[in-house]
């Protein structure tokens, strides 16, 4: 929060028979400094050459930058009172923010008696993953795309998502740069420079109707090509092609990895995927397209390679993949687009049927703020809660949205809306579904309506995190709502500044407890029995609509 102050000098005139020169009284106010030296936060050194920003906290601004001398120093004169933020960068060193977690960071607090000089700005140098992909002959594999997946704390909870991909060069290498610390994973997915599909006619296809499909290839083994029909399943460091047995790679500040995966070809399986009837006219006719992906760790979506062909029928054969677990999707477009999607296990050339029942949890509802419907275009989302699987839909202007994936998946999910600034779900309602806090638990059995109202008269929480009555920076804050489990969507969390002050703005009133926690920043801060440990001795308080709180809260500390 930036704070302006005007101080006007008073005008004094003295009448002594004659006008008197006037005399202004000017009270200067009061400049202030940031400086400090950047150094590596492995070595200590300093850092030369470094590019370090400044700017006002809740602003992305930028006011000043400079670049250090050989001792690396930094110093910003001039300051008004107030909250700035720091920020560096250098060769080898990506942008980073002054003690910066997760995305929060410590902001500098410059005024009377605050410390705010002679800081040291520690940089983590980047880290990297480079190796080489190889085939069962030992021979480099080019344009194979390699994923990266990183394990990270989201929203609270421990995920592993996609990162980022590359592509391998005529020599089988690929390079991952500028990574931070933490653990990664190495995903290879390619298919053989010589496979060759064999054509429809050679496959004698089991139906399947089921979601697991298992037996044996059933193509003709002597027919054309079949020696050259094969794949590579996706295959991650080092040579496990289950995510569940991928090793992963522990990176510090400044590590070099080098992952180098072999890929073994295997017999390619193929399979005829009917779709769902669609209604209309034959000028209404939906065009329909079918995609397969895998699913690994928490929900990321990688796509398969292969080939799809469409039939005169509307049968899809999907040809050249591996055996594996799968998610099946067939997409409509055109006057009323929907999509189906079917995980299935294959190990043989087989049938699939896609149901288009559009009624089983089909969801739909309207959006509300202050009792009526909501009068701007909007995004709901529904997050699972114990994956990373999301959708949504656009709330159009009267606030009415329909989800166009159907059927819904049965489980438990977090509804959250977005571009309505100012506004969180206040209270939801359901048809057709059970509601637990924020949380809608859909079940497949039928339609779903929702009701979702938002809330605006939010609370907001201030306060200093104490050690001993004395400030800390750089702790980790969050507001913990009554029933984690069922209210993800309204925890807190904020990193106290220079001077162990911290906001948590657009709380639903309610109760909650407060929780400071000093190395904390691996922690699961959502998860409720990461939690439990810290909750009897946190702040409880209660926040009420348009509330502005004033606390004080101690720290505690992760057990070692």
């Amino acid at each position: 929060m930036v704070r302006f102050f005007t101080i006007l000098g008073p005008l004094l005139f003295a009448l002594t028979g004659f006008a008197q020169p006037q005399t202004i009284s000017n009270r200067i106010p009061e400049r202030f400094q940031i400086s400090g030296t950047v150094v590596s936060a492995v070595t200590g050194q300093s850092l030369a050459d470094t590019e370090v920003s400044i700017g006002r906290s809740q602003s992305t601004d930028k006011l000043q930058s400079i670049t250090t001398g050989a001792n690396g120093h930094f110093q910003f004169n001039n300051l008004s009172l107030g909250k700035y933020w720091l920020a560096a960068q250098r060769r080898g060193f990506s942008l980073q923010s002054f003690e910066e977690h997760l995305g929060y960071f410590t902001g500098i607090a410059v005024g009377p008696a605050l410390r705010s000089e002679d800081l040291v700005f520690r940089l983590n140098p980047d880290a990297a993953i480079s190796g080489t992909v190889t085939d069962d002959q030992n021979d480099p594999v080019r344009d194979a795309n390699v994923l990266l997946f990183h394990g990270m704390i989201e929203n609270g909870t421990r995920t592993t998502q996609s990162r980022e991909q590359t592509v391998t060069d005529d020599q089988g290498h690929y390079y991952f740069g500028h990574l931070q610390p933490g653990k990664y994973f190495i995903a290879v997915s390619a298919r053989p420079w010589y496979a060759e599909s064999q054509s429809p006619q050679n496959f004698r296809f089991r139906r399947h109707d089921s979601t697991a499909i298992e037996g044996n290839p059933l193509r003709d083994p002597e027919g054309e090509n079949a020696a050259l029909d094969v794949a590579y399943p996706l295959t991650f460091y080092a040579g496990a092609t289950d995510a569940n047995s991928a090793t992963p790679l522990l990176l510090k500040a400044g590590d070099r990895a080098a992952a180098d995966v072999s890929l073994m070809p295997v017999r390619a399986v193929h399979l005829r995927v009917h779709g769902p009837t669609l209604d209309g006219t034959p000028e209404e006719k939906q065009q329909v397209s079918a995609i397969i992906v895998q699913r690994l760790f928490d929900g990321a979506e990688v796509p398969v390679i292969g080939q799809t062909m469409q039939r005169e029928n509307g049968d899809f054969e999907i040809s050249g993949i591996a055996p594996g677990q799968f998610d099946v999707t067939m997409e409509s477009y055109g006057k009323d687009p929907r999509s189906w999607t079917q995980t299935v296990t294959i190990s043989g050339d087989s049938e699939l049927n896609i149901t288009g029942n559009s009624s089983a949890a089909a969801v739909s509802g309207t959006v509300k703020l202050d009792g009526q419907a909501l009068q701007q275009q909007a995004f709901i989302q529904f997050r699972s809660s114990n994956s990373s699987r999301s959708f949504g839909a656009q709330v159009s202007a009267n606030g009415e949205f329909t989800v166009a994936q159907s059927p819904v998946q049965p489980g438990i999910y977090e509804v959250s809306v977005f571009n309505v600034p100012g506004a969180v779900v206040g209270n939801l309602a359901a048809t057709g579904a059970r509601v637990a806090g924020r949380n809608v638990e859909i079940s497949g059995a039928g339609p779903v309506q929702l009701t979702v109202t938002l809330a605006k008269q939010l609370g907001t929480v201030n306060g200093t995190v104490l050690r001993n009555r004395k400030p800390v920076s750089g702790a980790m804050v969050v507001l913990v709502p009554r029933q984690p489990e069922k209210n993800n969507s309204l925890f807190r969390r904020d990193q106290s500044d220079s001077d162990g002050t911290f906001t948590l703005p657009n709380v639903l009133p309610g109760q909650y407890t407060l929780l400071a926690i000093e190395n904390g920043w691996d922690l699961e801060w959502s998860n409720p029995s990461a939690l439990l440990q810290f909750m009897k001795k946190g702040k409880p308080i209660e926040v009420q609509p348009e509330g502005k709180l004033q606390v004080q809260v101690s720290t505690q500390q992760v057990p070692h």
